[in-house]
C-alpha cells in the first residue's frame, strides 16, 4: 500500500461562514496550495446513509464510483461505530491518493442546526475520524475566525431583512453554538481574519511555516496581493 507519509501536509479549515474565507482561500491559492474534498466526502457518506432517497445530484457528489465504493466498505466493516475503522479506509482508499499540498475546506457543519442537519453525536464521531488521521502528522486542524460581532454584521448585512427579528436571532445562536462546540479546537489553534488584514506578512509566513514552503519563491507573487478594502474595518455592534 501506498504509504500516507509520501504525501504532504493537509490543513484543515475549521471556520464559519461571514469569517472572511474566501481571502484565506485566495492565499492559499496564490500558494499553489490546493483543495482536497476529504471532510466534504466523509460528511456526505454520513448523509447518503441517514437518507438513501438523497440521490447524488442534490449531494452534489461528483466521482459517482469511487464514492460508493468507499461507502459500500464502510458499511461492510461496520465502520460507522468505530471511528478508527472508518479512518483507515479513509486513508486506504482515498487519502493516499490525494495530491500534494492539498487544504480541506470544511463545510461549515460543525455547530448545532448546520445545513446537513448532523446531530451533535455524528459531528463527534466525525472529529473522532479526522483526530486519528492528525495522528498521522499528515492532517493539520487550524481554526479560522473572526470577530463573532462582525460575522453577525455580515451575515444580517447581506443575507437577513433589517426587520426580520427572527432570523436574525437563529443566526446568532448558530454563531454561538461554533465558538461553544468548537471551544477546545480555538484554544489550541488559531488564526484570526483580523490578524490576516492587519499583519499580513507575518499571517503568510505563519502559513508557509506550516507547509514549509520556501518564502522566497513567492515573495514576488505575494507582495502584489490585494486585500480589497471591503474586507476592513467592518461597524462593530452595539
Amino acid at each position: 500500500m501506498k504509504s500516507l507519509q509520501e504525501n504532504k501536509k493537509i490543513l484543515n479549515i475549521i471556520t464559519y461562514p461571514g469569517s472572511g474565507t474566501h481571502l484565506l482561500i485566495d492565499i492559499l491559492s496564490s500558494l499553489e496550495i490546493r483543495h482536497n474534498p476529504l471532510l466534504d466526502l466523509i460528511v456526505k457518506i454520513f448523509v447518503f446513509n441517514k437518507n438513501k432517497e438523497k440521490n447524488f445530484n442534490e449531494l452534489q457528489v461528483k466521482r459517482k464510483k469511487i464514492f460508493l465504493k468507499i461507502y459500500e466498505a464502510i458499511k461492510k466493516a461496520n465502520a460507522f461505530n468505530d471511528h478508527k475503522i472508518f479512518s483507515n479506509i479513509i486513508k486506504e482508499k482515498f487519502l493516499i491518493y490525494s495530491k500534494s499540498h492539498s487544504f480541506i475546506i470544511q463545510p461549515h457543519i460543525f455547530f448545532e442546526n448546520n445545513a446537513y442537519n448532523l446531530s451533535i453525536s455524528e459531528m463527534d464521531f466525525i472529529n473522532s475520524i479526522l483526530e486519528d488521521l492528525v495522528k498521522d502528522n499528515n492532517l493539520i486542524n487550524l481554526v479560522y475566525l473572526r470577530n463573532p460581532n462582525d460575522i453577525f454584521y455580515s451575515k444580517i448585512s447581506r443575507f437577513i431583512k433589517n426587520d426580520d427579528n427572527i432570523q436574525k436571532e437563529i443566526e446568532a445562536n448558530k454563531i454561538s453554538s461554533f465558538y461553544n462546540y468548537n471551544y477546545r479546537q480555538i484554544i489550541l489553534s488559531n488564526l484570526k481574519y483580523e490578524d490576516l488584514t492587519n499583519n499580513f506578512n507575518f499571517i503568510i509566513k505563519k502559513i508557509m511555516n506550516i507547509f514549509e514552503i520556501n518564502e522566497r519563491d513567492y515573495k514576488r507573487k505575494l507582495s502584489n496581493f490585494l486585500i480589497y478594502n471591503s474586507s476592513k474595518n467592518y461597524p462593530k455592534i452595539r
